[in-house]
């Protein structure tokens, strides 16, 4: 299926520019702009691509590259059970408030990479490390923020270009995101991890 990446960051490196700069050159809103800056480019316009074409002197397959790419993961083992990081907290309260407690756990997972680059498959092992914040109002527990850990680097650095790494890792985000909520600790997720879904 692959993916398609914004190269507007590093064109706009190249061009000392910022999106404040590109913002007043063109009709394009900041947000337009930041959009495509962090590769959230859903629905791009015609119109916003001529701008951006038209200020950067660059042709449309300058700004975005696409990619042959696929992966998959599947959690292959737990090495330990969820353990506590740090010792839970009391997140301070206002008078009329609930109080939050905030727990830290993490564990250990041999995952399972299945990837497809340019029609060749691959297949690795790799150990990741997910931390894991859930905060508790009243009987509400919430997954709030999830980290990754690797032991050792990543096994794909090599293999991969620096685009089609970050997408990796994103994807693995969402597939942890994913699993721990639903799978390991049936928990519901704050908005701002539901946002990365």
């Amino acid at each position: 299926m692959g993916f398609i990446y914004s190269n507007l960051k590093v064109l706009m490196a190249e061009r000392d520019l910022n999106i404040q700069k590109i913002k007043e050159e063109t009709t394009l809103s900041r947000t337009t702009i930041s959009y495509l800056v962090n590769n959230y480019g859903e629905g791009v316009h015609y119109e916003t691509l001529k701008q951006l074409c038209q200020l950067l002197r660059c042709q449309p397959g300058d700004i975005f590259t696409y990619y042959d790419f696929e992966v998959s993961f599947d959690v292959r083992g737990r090495k330990k059970d969820w353990s506590e990081f740090h010792e839970p907290q009391e997140m301070e309260e206002e008078e009329d408030e609930e109080r939050i407690d905030v727990e830290v756990i993490d564990t250990e997972l041999d995952i399972q990479v299945d990837t497809s680059y340019k029609g060749k498959p691959d297949q690795f092992q790799m150990t990741v490390f997910p931390t894991v914040t859930l905060t508790t109002k009243g009987k509400e527990k919430i997954l709030e923020k999830l980290t990754i850990g690797a032991d050792h680097g990543l096994p794909f650095e090599e293999a991969y270009p620096l685009a089609v790494q970050r997408y990796l890792l994103d994807q693995l985000e969402k597939f942890l995101i994913q699993w721990v909520s639903e799978k390991s600790l049936d928990v519901p997720l704050h908005k701002s991890l539901q946002n990365k879904l």
